[in-house]
């Protein structure tokens, strides 16, 4: 069957859906993924629930849009910054990268949040689990051509930026 042609959408609908994706991560980051409504992203958004179910079906729909459009291409930038830093050898550019990361953006915290949320949750997974399968692989695999040596150093070095977003979360929490 052929598809059908995408309708044009109007401005106003496109400031919907963004204040929707923001209103959702600011959720996320106050709250977390698991007490994320779509009453609460309606609130923030100041738009109706019905707004918020009329672009997603279901909380993990949600998630997969924030994560396409928002949330993956953030985190990939955060860490091409991480790799590049972790290839030039630099020890004072790798200590400068991960010190940016204890102050995390609300998107990479999101984004790390989701991440996790995808390890428990089948219809989060079936779109973020390839993504961040294809990231670790490019960052950390041996499939760039990286000696074990470096593979291992991007693999700390992720390891390491996650564990202060985390950090910065919880202490944010408290």
């Amino acid at each position: 069957m052929d598809e059908l042609p995408r309708r044009r959408r109007t401005a106003r609908a496109i400031q919907n859906d963004d204040a929707i994706r923001a209103a959702a991560i600011a959720v996320i980051v106050d709250s977390g993924w698991d007490a994320m409504t779509f009453s609460e992203v309606a609130r923030r958004a100041k738009l109706t629930v019905g707004a918020v179910y009329g672009r997603a079906e279901s909380k993990a729909e949600l998630g997969a849009d924030l994560w396409t459009s928002t949330l993956l291409p953030a985190l990939s930038v955060g860490l091409n910054g991480l790799a590049e830093a972790v290839a030039s050898g630099s020890v004072t550019e790798v200590a400068e990268v991960l010190r940016s990361w204890s102050d995390p953006s609300d998107e990479l915290q999101a984004a790390t949040s989701l991440a996790i949320a995808a390890i428990f949750d089948d219809d989060l997974h079936e779109v973020i689990g390839p993504d961040m399968t294809t990231l670790l692989d490019s960052h950390c695999g041996r499939l760039v051509g990286r000696s074990g040596p470096a593979s291992a150093a991007s693999a700390l070095s992720m390891g390491g930026v996650f564990g202060r977003v985390l950090a910065s979360q919880s202490d944010a929490r408290l």
